[in-house]
């Protein structure tokens, strides 16, 4: 059985202008055809102090497979993130089964 399985190549914090402006973006690749993923639908979340993830984020990937700003319109507070990739819908589309229906990747910041 061929696994077939997104590369969550970024996910990362990047400092812009001279404000200081943080966010998380992300890069997605699918490592089958060693392209970028365009159209994965990506949530992402943060954990609240009551410990409960609220949403901070509703993207696709761009043409490039790319998010320039997962948590849009929230600002990026200390603590924990999580992006939640809808893979299964992504291969579907392109007539592929796949062993992972979704990605979630942590990260604290």
């Amino acid at each position: 059985m061929k696994i077939l399985l997104l590369a969550v190549v970024h996910l990362l914090i990047t400092e812009t202008s001279a404000q200081a402006t943080n966010v998380i973006s992300s890069h997605v690749l699918d490592i089958s055809s060693g392209r970028p993923a365009v159209g994965v639908h990506t949530t992402a979340f943060f954990l609240n102090d009551h410990n409960q993830w609220i949403l901070v984020g509703n993207s696709l990937t761009d043409s490039s497979g790319r998010i320039a700003n997962v948590h849009q319109g929230h600002q990026l507070l200390e603590g924990q993130y999580q992006l939640h990739f809808d893979t299964g819908p992504y291969f579907a589309n392109h007539g592929m089964s796949t062993f992972y229906p979704y990605i979630k990747v942590s990260k604290i910041f």
